[in-house]
């Protein structure tokens, strides 16, 4: 059953018609005698949304002309009569679709308005756990997004790839085995018209390509979930990252995101981004050998930038819908063949206001996130990183003895009078020691005898026993302090091991692509070194190396 919210404000205003009678009887459509004729009504009738989550406010806005009165129908919470003009807010408890309809009357006659629909998409939250995942060792790769140079906020045309070596702590620029020159094309075709009124025409068509496969691995698998390639033209630089289909179909997803594509050409003067696919695709074998095929309809985003002379030279962002293609994979030879043709184009703030037939993709608010010291946070989900290591838990025991280099009392551990600690994260620590003397943790030097305060995070205390569980978000410089007496503790340093990680978090809302597919969004983070990736529902303005997929989700 549907259940709506509603806040109304309406006004009525009742036009009379005044006319010279033509002198006894004679009524009727003519006015005779001098009478003045009042066409039909129009009618304006929009709403603030077309689609959303749940809960999530909409408002329906009409007014008209030359009308005496108005009716409602369909999922209207008061449907009759309606006056000629007003608005109204619906808040939509269950998802579905709503259709909103309305007709107006007036002397010259009913007019009826083209009806409303509004999609309520629902609101979940989505418990996404990983745990005991293994550093295999393979090199990690992954795109990283800049917004010093960005088409849209979302994607931009300089990509930098990197790698992490057993360790975590090394990056550097991939480096890429080019293979020998494969018999395969590419073609890109675009043509329309621009928003600007500009006829576009292009079409690309290369041959003999030099290109190399880096597989990207997931932590704990032994089969690459994405693969990054490089392409070489005489007249066009290609990157492409596309994600295994039994790895979409893994998580649920039963349409394949063929590719994210970025063209360029040698001089930066024209750049082509393709990065969303879907529609049908089929494979000859498992990957990651054999081949996929795929048909598909895109969203694409366009951009031509003018080579000039000063850093005030802008460009234009163009997005195209509609358009349609087929890409060819070879993962054994690493090459890939196929045509994309763009002919339905939009503006970007007009694609994003929610009109096109693909708007429903991006007409729900973006994710905006952001990570520090291992905890990613965002208006729409939220998570930490764990990493774990073989050993869970440690005791320490700490004693008190009179300083041998000052006075006071200061901690004993191991024997050494205030010595330096190291935490792995992962592990949760144990410290006995004397109720007289409180053992606890800051960020500042002898905590609150130094000016700082009491760290507290994942932290238990109790008479004689101090517990800390140590995470990818606890400092990676602490102290430890007694409570009531200064001078007595010492630093505790942070590591990362490199065995284990846990990845706990919730992501909240879903997104919805076209003909109600639900969105499979993979997105890899790059957090102090480490590549961690993490499953949402959403569209993001942060970095992520990922493909798109629509489907049904299982």
């Amino acid at each position: 059953m549907k259940k709506l919210s509603l806040y109304i404000l309406t006004s009525t205003f009742i036009l009379a018609s005044c006319g010279g009678g033509g002198g006894g009887g004679g009524g009727g459509g003519d006015a005779g005698g001098g009478g003045s004729y009042t066409p039909a009504p129009t009618i304006n009738f929009s709403s603030s949304s077309t689609n959303g989550y749940q809960y999530e406010s909409t408002t329906i806005n009409w007014s008209s002309t030359n009308a005496t009165s108005c009716n409602a129908s369909g999922d209207w919470v008061t449907t009759g009569s309606k006056g000629t003009s007003g608005s109204e807010s619906y808040t939509f408890d269950v998802e579905g679709s709503y259709t909103f309809g309305l007709s107006c009357t007036g002397s010259g006659g009913t007019t009826t308005a083209t009806s409303i629909t509004i999609q309520a998409f629902i609101y979940e939250n989505v418990n996404n756990e990983v745990t005991n995942y293994t550093w295999d060792g393979f090199a990690m790769g992954q795109i990283i997004y800049f917004t010093s140079s960005s088409y849209n906020n979302v994607y931009s045309d300089s990509w930098v790839y990197f790698y992490d070596d057993i360790g975590w702590t090394n990056q550097a620029p991939l480096t890429f085995e080019v293979v020998e020159p494969s018999e395969s094309t590419l073609n890109l075709s675009y043509s329309g018209e621009s928003y600007y009124g500009e006829d576009l025409n292009l079409s690309l068509n290369f041959n003999g390509w030099n290109t190399s496969e880096t597989p990207l691995y997931e932590y704990g698998n032994d089969d690459p979930t994405y693969a990054l390639l490089d392409a070489t033209f005489s007249d066009l630089n290609v990157s492409i990252f596309a994600g295994y289909p039994t790895y979409m179909e893994s998580i649920g997803i039963e349409y394949m995101a063929a590719a994210q594509i970025i063209a360029e050409t040698p001089d930066g003067s024209k750049g082509y981004l393709l990065p969303t696919f879907y529609g049908d695709y089929t494979e000859t074998s498992d990957l990651p050998t054999g081949t996929s095929s795929m048909t598909f309809q895109t969203m694409n985003y366009y951009h031509e930038q003018e080579v000039g002379s000063s850093s005030n030279d802008t460009y234009e962002a163009q997005v195209a819908v509609g358009g349609t293609g087929n890409l060819n994979f070879d993962y054994d030879a690493g090459t890939v063949s196929g045509d994309v043709t763009l002919n339905n184009w939009m503006v970007l703030s007009e694609f994003l206001a929610g009109n096109g037939p693909n708007a429903q993709i991006t007409s729900i608010a973006n994710l905006d996130a952001s990570i520090v010291n291992g905890q990613i946070t965002g208006n729409r989900f939220q998570a930490d990183i764990e990493y774990r290591s073989s050993s869970t838990n440690e005791t320490i025991d700490v004693g008190v003895e009179a300083n041998n280099n000052g006075s006071g009392n200061v901690y004993v551990i191991d024997g050494v009078q205030k010595k330096s600690l190291t935490f792995n994260a992962g592990t949760t620590y144990t410290f006995n020691h004397s109720e007289s003397h409180p053992l606890r943790f800051s960020t500042t030097s002898d905590g609150t005898h130094g000016g700082g305060s009491e760290y507290t995070y994942r932290v238990d205390t109790s008479a004689g026993v101090t517990t800390i569980e140590v995470t990818s978000s606890t400092p990676t410089t602490l102290y430890y302090y007694c409570d009531v007496h200064p001078g007595m503790g010492s630093d505790i340093t942070t590591v990362q091991p490199e065995d284990y990680f846990d990845l706990t978090g919730t992501v909240t809302g879903a997104l919805f692509g076209p003909a109600g597919k639900e969105v499979g969004l993979s997105m890899i983070f790059y957090n102090e070194g480490q590549v961690v990736e993490m499953a949402a529902g959403n569209s993001i303005d942060i970095a992520f190396g990922a493909g798109v997929a629509f489907g049904e989700q299982e």
